[in-house]
């Protein structure tokens, strides 16, 4: 599977740090990093999450952009990645449990499914995927999350949210919506308040 992660990158040395850092993590089978496109593709099967961890260790900011494989697309071309997110402002939980999973169709008969959940409680924990389910009374016996369709491959070359301005650096240190973003987004542009 490959990863392809957008990476704060300035110079020669930030892709050397980078790559050297790829070089010794055991499990990256290959990798390659455009510093023109702040683009860093790593062909793996570790957890993104720890892929990401590695490459923050060399003091860049990296960024999951994408997921797929050599069968990530089905017959009609179409990308077959998905995400859910559970908890915080976008996804629903109880209990402060909150997370990412992502979905990627590996091969016609596997689909890899990877993910962060944060605030469960000690213990051993599952994950079930449905096809349909009641949830007229919200997810009152499930934690779920809406899986929908995610950013495959070079298929997303955003740097800056167009709705507020927000950048790909700043996003995880911001409220995914409400007037606590708006407010950020705003005394970065020094009171401006700009589409790009």
């Amino acid at each position: 599977m490959s990863i392809e992660f957008a990476v704060k990158m300035t110079c020669k040395s930030c892709v050397d740090a980078v790559s050297e850092k790829l070089k010794n993590v055991k499990g990256v089978e290959n990798f390659d990093i455009d510093l023109d496109k702040g683009i860093v593709l790593v062909e793996t099967e570790l957890p993104s999450s720890y892929v990401q961890d590695q490459i923050e260790s060399t003091g860049r900011v990296a960024v999951i952009n994408g997921y797929g494989s050599r069968l990530s697309r089905n017959t009609s071309g179409v990308n077959t990645a998905a995400v859910a997110i559970l908890g915080g402002t976008v996804g629903y939980s109880t209990g402060g449990i909150r997370g990412i999973v992502r979905f990627i169709q590996a091969d016609p008969d596997m689909c890899v499914i990877d993910g962060t959940i944060d605030g469960l409680t000690p213990g051993k924990h599952g994950i079930h995927v449905h096809e349909c389910g009641d949830l007229s009374n919200g997810c009152e016996r499930l934690a779920c999350g809406i899986i929908s369709r995610a950013a495959g491959l070079f298929q997303n070359t955003k740097k800056i949210c167009a709705c507020d301005g927000v950048t790909i650096w700043d996003e995880r240190n911001v409220p995914a919506a409400g007037a606590s973003r708006r407010e950020f987004a705003e005394r970065k542009k020094g009171g401006r308040f700009m589409l790009c």
